[in-house]
């Protein structure tokens, strides 16, 4: 049964992991404690698992906005004041066989169910 979270929980959670990863003396057994599989099962078609090989951690930071003008060919430029100025966190496990790459959120891996409250209305 998939449990089901809420789109902000969701980014903390994965905030809260990085953080963690981050900080971790032994990254492997930080792996290991958060119950993040090191096998993922073979999909249908295919008769070898995928092992994980890579972590990824992304940080993006929105700085400005950048839209297209009014009737006009040129972009609009705008630069956010600090208060609006927003970071996020993306983390992607990478898992491999021969067959090839398989990429996993950790909401796939702990299936997750996240909504959108804002969203959904």
């Amino acid at each position: 049964m998939q449990e089901t979270i809420d789109h902000e929980s969701y980014h903390k959670l994965e905030e809260m992991f990085v953080e963690g990863y981050r900080n971790a003396k032994d990254k492997m057994l930080y792996l290991r404690m958060a119950h993040i599989p090191f096998e993922l099962p073979p999909s249908s078609t295919e008769e070898v698992p995928y092992y994980l090989q890579q972590l990824h951690i992304t940080e993006k930071v929105d700085v400005g906005h950048v839209a297209p003008a009014f009737a006009s060919p040129k972009l609009v430029h705008q630069m956010f004041p600090h208060e609006l100025v927003r970071s996020s966190t993306q983390l992607t496990f990478i898992y491999v066989n021969q067959h090839g790459i398989k990429e996993c959120s950790l909401q796939e891996l702990y299936q997750l169910n996240v909504v959108d409250h804002e969203h959904s209305h």
